[in-house]
């Protein structure tokens, strides 16, 4: 096994050590995070807490700035000399970056392309994928995100919902490893926001690699493998569903979860913080 192979045992994803600072601003505070493959993570927590920062570290759309990201083996953002990690190259990276895929919160559909032309960019211009071949599979993806009567439709004349069920067949069509959600459904109107959730639910139960920035707290709760907090940069608490969103043994989950309506009445913060300070005073 060369040095940039994964043993089939260890995570698809390896963060270790990861910081990011804007300036004087540290971000992230030395981030370490494993994710195992056909896993769903959740990253909750307050605005400014570095999920996205996070996210965006993970397909070097921001370049750490300490530590390092591994995807099955492969250090992102470099490649090996003499057992060293040094930066590689722009064409390098870019096609490490085909190793994931990024859903926006936006949708970041071409306006003047098809719903169609949308999802065949990546593999027929990035790829090199025949057109043909690329078109019969993207006609398979909105199929199975329920659009395939939209593809000769523009971005402009579908729901928002259905934009980013678009935007998400157009992550899957360039066949990633991991698939990025940065806040998915923030900028849809409440209505439209179940129909997005349900694609990812359905993409969870097919084994789909995603990470998940979000405040869909049900979703979280349902669909998740693995919960991350995160505030001021950290990883607060770290755990199953059942442990982060029912039963957050710290005082700042529980104030963030208290606020989105993520507990399930006031009775129950009340009883996890006595038994935090319980806790606490053994």
């Amino acid at each position: 096994m060369t040095p940039n192979q994964n043993d089939p045992k260890d995570p698809l994803v390896k963060i270790a050590g990861l910081v990011k600072n804007f300036g004087e601003v540290r971000a992230l505070q030395g981030i370490d995070l494993d994710i195992e493959r056909g896993s769903v993570v959740c990253l909750l927590g307050p605005s400014g807490s570095g999920k996205s920062t996070l996210l965006r570290c993970i397909n070097h759309l921001e370049i750490p700035s300490e530590g390092y990201i591994r995807i099955d083996g492969e250090f992102i953002g470099h490649t090996l000399h003499q057992g060293s990690p040094r930066p590689c190259n722009t064409r390098r990276l870019a096609e490490q970056r085909r190793r994931t895929a990024m859903v926006f919160q936006n949708f970041g559909l071409f306006a003047h392309r098809t719903v169609l032309e949308n999802v065949i960019e990546g593999p027929v211009y990035g790829q090199g994928v025949p057109k043909s071949a690329a078109t019969a599979h993207a006609m398979e993806l909105l199929d199975r995100v329920g659009l395939s009567d939209k593809a000769n439709a523009y971005p402009a004349h579908i729901s928002g919902g259905q934009q980013q069920r678009v935007a998400i067949a157009r992550a899957l069509a360039t066949h990633p490893e991991v698939v990025l959600f940065d806040e998915p459904t923030s900028a849809l109107d409440p209505e439209l926001v179940g129909e997005v959730l349900e694609v990812m639910k359905s993409l969870a139960q097919d084994g789909v690699t995603m990470v998940v920035v979000t405040h869909e707290i049900e979703f979280a709760r349902d669909v998740a493998s693995t919960v991350h907090f995160m505030d001021q940069g950290q990883l607060v608490e770290s755990g199953a569903p059942s442990t982060v969103i029912d039963s957050p043994r710290h005082t700042r989950t529980q104030s963030f979860l208290a606020n989105v309506g993520g507990l399930k009445s006031a009775e129950k913060i009340a009883n996890i913080s006595k038994n935090a300070e319980k806790e606490i005073h053994i």
